[in-house]
């Protein structure tokens, strides 16, 4: 998702979006809605619930340094 997407997403649905230094990753969420977030990246987006978003973000630095080649590799 690039910013021109993003910003197009957010006056849609009112959703505000979290940029990250890491192009094209953005988190949206509903300022009266706090049952979820939303992940958006290079293909697509999916819905998280709180339960989701701690797992993921326990559990994604060991994933990424296992199964995907980085800047170190």
């Amino acid at each position: 998702m690039n910013n021109k997407e993003a910003d197009r997403l957010s006056l849609e649905t009112g959703c505000m979006p979290i940029e990250f230094d890491c192009e094209s990753l953005f988190v949206f969420f509903e300022p009266h809605y706090k049952k979820r977030i939303v992940i958006a990246g290079i293909h697509g987006a999916t819905d998280l619930n709180y339960d989701m978003a701690i797992a993921l973000a326990d559990n994604l630095r060991g994933i990424a340094e296992m199964y995907l080649e980085g800047k170190d590799a």
